[in-house]
């Protein structure tokens, strides 16, 4: 479970950085109802290119993947769900993906903090 939870959460950001590579407007016209001007499709890019680098470094080995590579997506989880919702309330520019993507990344942080919850408890246990 946690193991297809890891990559579930790892392939997602790994469309969301190819999205933002190939091209960043586009993205944010979705996510926040508005294009970049200039520089944002460069940072736009290198975001994407960070996403990619954190899913690949998140993607679980065989064994089930390391308790940093799933503390490191659930951090990136909460702190995007939180700042979308923020986006959200806040007002001003969104998008019709805002809404839906600040959903997605709270049920990802539940799940991934659920399952490292378990994960604690089978450790104490066993200890």
């Amino acid at each position: 479970m946690k193991n297809s939870l890891l990559k579930v959460a790892a392939g997602l950001e790994v469309g969301t950085g190819l999205v933002l590579v190939a091209s960043p407007s586009a993205f944010t016209r979705l996510l926040f109802g508005s294009d970049l001007a200039s520089p944002g499709p460069g940072l736009g890019r290198l975001a994407g290119f960070g996403l990619l680098a954190l899913a690949v470094a998140c993607w679980p080995p065989g064994d089930g993947g390391t308790l940093s590579a799933r503390r490191g997506m659930l951090l990136f989880s909460v702190l995007c769900g939180a700042y979308l919702v923020y986006r959200g309330i806040r007002g001003g520019a969104t998008g019709p993906l805002l809404w839906p993507a600040a959903a997605l990344h709270a049920a990802l942080a539940l799940l991934l903090a659920r399952a490292a919850s378990g994960e604690r408890a089978l450790d104490s246990t066993a200890a």
